[in-house]
């Protein structure tokens, strides 16, 4: 009874090459040697795995030759793969988090919430999921024990560079991974984005609506390597650009510069925000500079929103009130609607679908009374 629980995960590795496509009917998959390397296994079981697979008709095995991949095996792989995930009552995934994210409710709220919906999301698809710490220092480890130990899949929050050896393993041995929000430039993972371009473009349409000429969005530093602040910045400036605004707008961006200790808002920015052409309307890209923002008393004795008009993307729950100002506008990820995607990418990928295209997800705007109509006197 104790060898299938060794053979199956590792007959699923080869299923998931085979079905991927990774191995072409005629040529050879790698020595037993370097398979047994790849998914950090011993020769004996592995061995077991591919006889196992020449029994479903997906490799020709003989002794002292190489292992020969059978026509028609990528799409007789996938069946074999559909068939396996029906007779199994729960699929166990792996959610994925970096260790200095964790303990969650302390570090990340917004990991706290994705981490919990995906567990109320996952039952009605037949999985589970589960949290894994991946120190970086432990990661190519803990990727080849993922399907030893029984997952079938996994789902990356919080992606950083230092973890593309890994993931490029994971993808290497035709695991199911979805990473959430982050595009790996020269690695085809399977990704759900949220709609940040779309949602910066939106709310710069809105607030133009309401008379808006002067806009500042304060933002992270961003590159297209790191998806969020530079698709919000860029979605931003596309719009006030295509709409004809960058003569109006005396900060279409400010940057805030390092080291923060010295002060968020420097004196370029006070400088221009102190003067007659102040922007009307404020738009934090993420949630601590608005935070900083109204805990400085220099803007205390400003109205909300008849001087100006604020609005943050992510959640205010770190966000102390301010007697001037009431709760902002919030730009929030649709908690709900994108555990279902990863979810249903997950399903997908399970029933032999390798690489199911990137789903993008609306963000969702939670309008209050801290947006409102440009100031009549400031109109350019």
């Amino acid at each position: 009874m104790g060898r299938p629980s060794i053979v199956d995960p590792i007959l699923d590795l080869l299923l998931r090459r085979l079905a991927g496509g990774s191995w072409a009917p005629g040529t050879t998959v790698p020595a037993t040697r370097q398979l047994a390397a790849e998914f950090d296994v011993s020769r004996k079981p592995l061995q077991a795995a591919l006889k196992r697979a020449a029994r479903h008709k997906l490799l020709e095995v003989r002794e002292r030759r190489p292992v020969v991949v059978l026509p028609g095996a990528q799409e007789r792989a996938k069946r074999l793969l559909v068939r396996q995930l029906k007779r199994l009552a729960v699929r166990r995934v792996a959610v994925l988090i970096p260790d200095d994210f964790l303990p969650l409710a302390e570090r990340s709220a917004i990991w706290a919430a994705m981490v919990g919906t995906l567990a109320r999301e996952a039952p009605g698809k037949q999985m589970q999921t589960r949290v894994v710490a991946w120190p970086a220092r432990e990661q190519v480890a803990i990727a080849r024990s993922l399907a030893p130990k029984g997952y079938a899949a996994a789902i990356f929050l919080g992606f950083k560079p230092e973890y593309l050896v890994s993931l490029s393993l994971l993808r290497e041995q035709g695991f199911p991974v979805v990473i959430f929000n982050r595009r790996v430039p020269g690695l085809d993972v399977p990704t759900v984005v949220m709609d940040d371009y779309a949602a910066s473009q939106n709310l710069a349409d809105r607030l133009v609506k309401l008379g808006h000429r002067n806009l500042c969005m304060v933002s992270n530093r961003g590159s297209p390597e790191d998806d969020i602040p530079y698709e919000r910045v860029g979605g931003w400036l596309d719009y006030v650009k295509d709409n004809g605004l960058l003569d109006t707008c005396s900060m279409p961006v400010y940057v805030p510069v390092w080291p923060l200790h010295l002060g968020v808002w420097n004196r370029m920015f006070t400088g221009v925000f102190h003067s007659r052409n102040r922007p009307t309307a404020l738009v934090f890209s993420h949630s601590p500079w608005a935070k900083s923002f109204l805990a400085d008393p220099q803007f205390a004795d400003l109205e909300v929103p008849r001087d100006i008009s604020l609005v943050t993307f992510e959640p205010t729950r770190s966000i102390p009130t301010a007697p001037w100002c009431p709760p902002l506008t919030t730009v929030q990820i649709d908690h709900q609607r994108t555990a279902q995607c990863m979810i249903e990418m997950i399903d997908k990928m399970l029933g032999g679908e390798p690489h199911p295209p990137t789903i993008r997800v609306p963000l969702t705007v939670t309008l209050t009374g801290s947006i409102g109509e440009a100031p009549a006197d400031r109109a350019p």
